[in-house]
C-alpha cells in the first residue's frame, strides 16, 4: 500500500497524478482542524471555553481526475472545510464544501469559542463523524477553563471537553470514538494526546485540559484536529491552548505496467 499525507496550508494545493493510481483500491480521508481554547478574562471575570475538534470524512474506491485540488486548513480558519476534489473542479470558497459527487470528500473544521466552548466540526461526506464541542467556561471568578474537544476519526466522533469547575481545569475530550484519551483536568492540566491511527506521528488528537488556578494557561492538545483547553480567569497569564491542524490521508494499492498491461499489486 502507498500512503500520502497532505499537510495543512493557508491556501489550496494540488495533488498530481502519481502514475499508478488504482480507482478500485483506494481510500481518501479528511480530518478538520481544531481551534484554540479561549483565553480567560480577568477584568470581566470569566474563564475561557475550550476549543473544538475537527470532523472526519472519508470515501473509498474513487476515480480521481488529476490534478486534484485540495484544501487542508490551518487551525482557527472559521467556517472552513478540509476538502479533496477528485471531480476535476476547483475550490471557489474554502467555507463552502465541494459538490457531493464521486471523487470528492470533506469534513468540517472546529469553530471559534468564547466563554462558551466552540462547536465541533461537522461530520464529513460521504461518510464520517463530527468533532467534539469545547467545554464551557464560567462567568464567575475563580473558575478553571473549559476542556478542549477531541477530533473525530475513523472509529467515531470526537468527545466534548468537560465544563468549567471552580479552581481546577476541566478535562479534555477524547478523540476518534474514545480510542485516544483526552488531556486530564485538575490542578495541573494535562496536554492532549496524539493518536497513531495512520502511523507513529499522524493520528487524531485529543483535547487538552483547561487552565487552573495553579497553571493558568492551558497546554497544547494532541495532533491532529484537536481543540485546546480554555484559560483560567483572574490572571494576565491565562491563554487557551493552541488548536492543531487538519490532515488529508490518501491510501491506495498501486497499479504497475508490465509489458503494456496494467496489473494490480495486492497488499499482503
Amino acid at each position: 500500500m502507498t500512503t500520502v499525507f497532505l499537510a495543512a496550508n493557508a491556501s489550496a494545493g494540488s495533488f498530481a497524478d502519481p502514475g499508478n493510481w488504482n480507482p478500485g483500491s483506494n481510500k481518501i480521508e479528511c480530518l478538520g482542524a481544531g481551534w484554540n481554547g479561549a483565553s480567560g478574562n480577568s477584568s470581566i471575570g470569566y474563564s475561557g471555553g475550550g476549543g473544538s475538534g475537527g470532523g472526519y470524512g472519508y470515501t473509498v474506491n474513487q476515480p480521481v481526475i488529476f490534478p486534484a485540488i485540495y484544501f487542508c486548513p490551518l487551525p482557527n480558519q472559521n467556517g472552513s472545510y478540509t476538502q479533496f476534489r477528485g471531480d476535476g473542479g476547483s475550490i471557489p470558497n474554502v467555507t463552502i464544501p465541494p459538490p457531493q459527487v464521486a471523487g470528492n470528500v470533506y469534513a468540517g473544521c472546529g469553530q471559534s469559542p468564547s466563554q462558551a466552548g466552540g462547536v465541533g466540526g461537522s461530520a464529513g461526506w460521504p461518510s464520517g463523524f463530527a468533532g467534539g464541542t469545547g467545554g464551557s467556561g464560567n462567568s464567575s471568578a475563580g473558575y478553571g477553563g473549559g476542556g478542549g474537544a477531541g477530533a473525530a476519526g475513523p472509529h467515531g466522533a470526537g468527545s466534548d471537553g468537560a465544563t468549567s469547575v471552580p479552581t481546577l481545569g476541566a478535562a479534555g475530550g477524547a478523540a476518534d470514538g474514545g480510542t485516544v484519551s483526552g488531556g486530564a483536568g485538575g490542578a495541573t492540566p494535562g496536554a492532549g494526546v496524539s493518536g497513531t491511527q495512520w502511523d507513529a506521528i499522524h493520528g487524531c488528537g485529543s483535547g487538552s485540559g483547561g487552565g487552573s488556578s495553579t497553571v493558568k494557561s492551558a497546554p497544547a492538545p494532541g495532533s491532529y484536529g484537536a481543540g485546546g483547553g480554555g484559560g483560567y480567569t483572574g490572571s494576565t497569564n491565562n491563554h487557551g491552548g493552541a488548536g492543531t491542524a487538519s490532515l488529508i490521508v490518501i491510501t491506495y494499492t498501486p497499479l504497475v505496467s508490465l509489458a503494456g498491461a496494467t496489473v494490480m499489486i495486492m497488499a499482503e
